[in-house]
């Protein structure tokens, strides 16, 4: 019987001391990145650093466009012929929904544009 006081005593201390330890609190918002791939390239967000890019991997002449919206704000990147992906630095709060799309372009013009993915930063 002593065997079992003991080890209900020490179940017990064990469980306050996760407490105590902050156990019970509710972890931190996670960011979340986000990846759109398309037949001509891809556009990305990248929730570590804030940063949107567009990259365009066929010189055929047609571009990717980048658009990313949130609550307060938008940013867009566009990466026209550059066979590595061009890239823009923002600064969005943190735990904020983002929207990520990607759209075609030809001569400076959207078209043919994906439909929203979303993200967090």
């Amino acid at each position: 019987m002593q065997f079992r006081s003991t080890a209900k005593k020490a179940a017990m201390t064990g469980a306050l001391a996760s407490l105590a330890l902050g156990a019970g609190v509710p972890a931190a918002s996670a960011a979340q990145d986000v990846r759109i791939d398309g037949k001509y390239g891809y556009v990305t967000f990248k929730a570590y650093g804030e940063i949107i890019e567009a990259a365009d991997i066929y010189k055929d002449g047609y571009g990717v466009r980048a658009y990313l919206k949130w609550e307060g704000g938008s940013a867009q990147v566009t990466n026209a012929g550059k066979l590595y992906p061009v890239s823009k630095n923002l600064s969005i709060p943190e735990g904020t929904t983002v929207y990520l799309r990607m759209c075609y372009t030809n001569n400076g013009k959207a078209f043919k544009c994906s439909a929203p993915k979303t993200g967090e930063a």
